[in-house]
């Protein structure tokens, strides 16, 4: 009992850790999928290293456990107060996003000794009981049970330094009670579990909040922290210097208050090209002072606002922008934007004008706003001559063709929901498109301004007139007529483009990586993955045997962590809310680790090559499984939220479960004594499964190639234990 509590309540802390981590991590670094990738590589790298060392220790103990675990409660306050000075220590400013070389490195320096202590504790319960099999389980099941509980209390009501000043708390004590093995030091153990409880109650409930704040700040120097708060989208941030406020989001700035210049480019493009428009849709950007804009032109009876995440609009209305989910004439929308769309079309919802006010697509949930199933949303909704605005960024002049390919793959985007698209060049560049003709000239834009008084701070006559010069627009037409790909849901092709102009101005050795990634084929992967199994076939006797089982388990370490990538994905395309999902797809996940492990072990040694491979198999099938899931789902937009919790959950379980039935198979064959081995190359080959996946796959392939990719991984896997079996015969 003594060893199932222990290694419950380290899994339960590890869970906790990691995601709060990954949460902090990526507001840190912009909220996008590759931070997900970056940070979930260097914390399954970090542990695979931390069981490995351990592994190696001669005489392991119940001390050196509980050592390591205590480790690891200071380790993740570390990686807190670090990712909480992150800016500082990396020298970016706010709102400036962190190239990709550095935030590895950030990952692994804020997350990496958590992990460590995390893999670490894990050989040594292992070693110590005896017992690997069920440490695993317990710990599997600890990590679901505090995966759940993350999703549906921790996050919500509790703050990070709250969280594990509590969970560590009472997992340590829990712990420590429970490895005393005379009666007389369990009772020591319990008050000792009491008082430590106690004490981290009154530091949560009195000091943390002071604590926090203190560390926050350093995120922000210069600025005051005038409000900051978790919602299931990310982590929003309200500073204030001098006369002008800021709201970020993910580290992100989302909008400064007052920015005129914003707030005009935003509206004005599309409202002076419909200036009789009655109805108008703004999706984002209304924080910007936007939604007075649409004041100017007389005929607008109602702007209906939408934003996903409602405390950016909560934050503003506390701080800077008093009112502003109820003004005059504005209808507030706090939800998803594409659902709303979709289900106002068809409910006979029409608009004049609808403008998307979203910034870059750096990430899968901003690019669900740039896709082809969007637009054709948003034409069902507009009336007859209705008009649609997008922007992107542009350049005064010389287009670099990075950036010439994202615009070239907005106007093909636009252009396969629209007949009609036109654009306003400029270093905002904005895109307007319809189903009647547009006449974007300087000419039009000059008449509407006089025609209603419009009077502008930016977007004035002048300003028209020297946007459209005939240079400037020829240099614009060449920007966006480049062969580039069409951006959809499940190929998000703007989200490479946008990472790769993202890379560019951030640096970090992102843009080389993509750049490389860019002429990526499926049967690349194809050939890689036999070049993989070949020497399996070469060297049949010298790799049989514990080799083929490293191989398997590492091979089932980077298929079922691709796995979970692609589940987040594939949440994040379609609902854009993985930040709040992702404990619960964590949590299923660890649930299926521990079902997998409370499966038979295979009565016999010589037989685990056969278990092996039908353990791939079934993780080729869930891989197969995932692009038809989502491609359901995307035909049924209102499905219930417990039907995408189903869904999506059982995927992550099902992953979940090769992972668990695998570490079992091996483990038969390795034996007990290499359980921290065995845990260690599975971490290890999930750290690359993870990067590869999030950095590399989804961006260059989409999340349907990208599955086939691990299907031909998992195929090739199989194809080398095949020839296991035979070699073992022979001998």
């Amino acid at each position: 009992m003594a060893t199932i509590v222990f290694a419950f309540c380290l899994g339960a802390a590890a869970v906790v850790a990691q995601l709060e981590l990954l949460r902090e991590y990526l507001s840190l670094t912009g909220g996008n999928e590759v931070a997900v990738g970056l940070t979930l590589c260097a914390w399954l790298a970090a542990g695979g290293l931390g069981s490995l060392a351990a592994s190696r220790l001669r005489r392991p103990s119940w001390l050196a456990a509980a050592l390591s675990f205590a480790a690891l409660a200071a380790a993740y306050l570390f990686g807190l107060w670090l990712t909480w000075g992150g800016r500082a220590l990396l020298g970016a400013a706010p709102g400036e996003v962190v190239g990709w070389l550095r935030g590895f490195a950030f990952a692994f320096a804020a997350a990496g000794p958590a992990a460590f202590f995390a893999g670490a504790t894990f050989a040594l319960v292992a070693a110590a009981a005896g017992k690997a099999r069920v440490v695993y389980v317990a710990e599997a099941a600890g990590s679901c049970v505090a995966g759940l509980l993350f999703i549906t209390i921790l996050y919500r009501w509790f703050s990070p330094l709250t969280v594990g000043v509590l969970v560590f708390a009472c997992a340590a004590g829990a712990a420590s009670a429970a490895v005393a093995r005379p009666r007389g030091a369990r009772v020591g153990a319990a008050v000792a579990l009491l008082l430590t409880l106690a004490a981290a109650c009154g530091v949560a409930a009195f000091r943390a909040p002071l604590l926090e704040r203190w560390f926050f700040s350093r995120s922000f120097p210069g600025e005051k922290v005038l409000d900051y708060r978790n919602s299931p989208y990310g982590a929003v941030v309200a500073v204030k210097r001098a006369d002008q406020y800021s709201l970020y989001e993910n580290g992100l700035l989302v909008a400064s208050y007052p920015d005129r210049l914003a707030a005009e480019e935003t509206a004005q493009p599309a409202m002076l090209l419909r200036p009789e428009a009655r109805r108008v849709v703004l999706f984002g950007g209304g924080l910007t002072g936007a939604l007075a804009e649409f004041a100017k032109f007389p005929d607008v009876q109602e702007v209906i606002y939408i934003e996903l995440d409602a405390a950016l609009v909560e934050a503003a209305a506390a701080t800077f922008y008093p009112g502003v989910d109820a003004l005059p004439g504005v209808t507030f929308v706090a939800g998803d934007g594409r659902l709303w769309a979709r289900r106002a079309a068809s409910r006979g919802e029409r608009a004049d004008v609808v403008v998307v006010a979203m910034p870059t697509p750096v990430s899968a949930q901003v690019n669900r706003y740039f896709t082809v199933e969007f637009f054709e949303d948003v034409r069902r909704l507009l009336t007859p001559g209705g008009l649609m605005a997008f922007s992107a960024p542009g350049a005064a002049n010389y287009y670099p063709p990075d950036l010439a390919e994202f615009l070239s793959s907005n106007r093909r985007t636009a252009a396969a929901a629209f007949p009609h698209v036109a654009y306003l060049p400029g270093e905002r560049f904005t895109f307007l498109a319809s189903d009647a003709p547009i006449d974007a000239s300087a000419g039009a834009y000059v008449r509407a301004l006089r025609r209603y008084d419009i009077q502008n701070n930016y977007l004035t006559e002048t300003y028209f007139r020297y946007a459209l010069t005939v240079d400037r627009v020829d240099a614009a037409a060449g920007a966006t007529s480049l062969a580039a790909d069409v951006n959809t849901d499940l190929k998000p092709k703007a989200l490479y483009y946008g990472r790769g102009g993202w890379a560019s101005r951030v640096g970090g050795g992102g843009r080389r990586v993509l750049t490389a990634a860019r002429g990526l084929r499926l049967w690349y992967i194809i050939a890689f993955a036999a070049a993989l199994a070949a020497p399996w076939f070469i060297w049949r006797r010298r790799l049989a045997g514990r080799p083929a089982v490293a191989l398997a388990v590492a091979a089932q370490g980077f298929v079922e962590i691709s796995l979970e990538v692609l589940i987040i994905f594939g949440f994040q395309v379609m609902y854009g809310s993985a930040y709040l999902e992702l404990a619960l797809i964590v949590g299923a996940f660890m649930a299926g680790l521990a079902a997998g492990g409370l499966l038979p072990r295979p009565a016999e040694a010589g037989t685990y090559p056969q278990r092996l491979i039908d353990i791939m198999a079934f993780a080729a099938m869930v891989a197969l499984a995932v692009p038809p899931a989502l491609h359901l789902l995307s035909r049924w937009p209102a499905a219930p939220a417990v039907i995408l919790h189903v869904v999506f959950g059982a995927l992550a379980f099902a992953a979940g479960l090769c992972g668990g039935a695998q570490f079992v198979v091996a483990l038969r064959a390795w034996g007990e004594r290499g359980a921290g081995v065995l845990y260690g190359t599975d971490m290890l080959g999930g750290a690359a499964g993870a990067v590869v996946t999030a950095v590399i796959l989804v961006p260059a392939l989409g999340i349907g190639k990208a599955a086939m990719a691990v299907v031909a991984l998992a195929a090739a896997v199989m194809a080398a234990l095949a020839a296991a079996p035979r070699a073992a015969e022979g001998r």
